[in-house]
């Protein structure tokens, strides 16, 4: 069974999707690990419960990672309260290419910045 989380967008501080919200849900699918200088991941993928467009594109991807070098995204998996200041690469990529995501290929990519909490 997939980790069900709620995401919260906090900047661009005016992101809203249709529904008017700012609060996403979504499904831990994928943990990542871009180097081996750590045994921990350092991202995870999420698929939206609600994909939404933005700026014309349909996103039904998120990839969040801890917005600080020395924080491990894997503590943060467990909590059931928001934990602020993760770094949200807004992922147009279909489901084919999940296993393909990496570090060089977020270089493009919208960032966000939100905070996420298992439910």
């Amino acid at each position: 069974m997939q980790k069900k989380f709620t995401i919260q967008i906090s900047e661009p501080w005016n992101f809203t999707t249709k529904d008017n919200t700012n609060i996403l849900t979504a499904s831990l699918i994928r943990e990542l690990k871009y180097t081996s200088h750590y045994n921990e991941p350092e991202a995870a993928i999420f698929k939206l419960d609600k994909p939404f467009k933005y700026e014309g594109i349909l996103i039904k991807y998120l990839l969040a990672q801890a917005r600080y070098e020395k924080e491990n995204i894997r503590k943060f998996l467990e909590k059931k309260t928001f934990k602020k200041n993760f770094m949200i690469n807004i992922l147009s990529i279909t489901e084919e290419s999940i296993h393909k995501v990496t570090k060089e290929s977020l270089i493009n990519s919208k960032i966000f910045i939100g905070s996420l909490k298992k439910t």
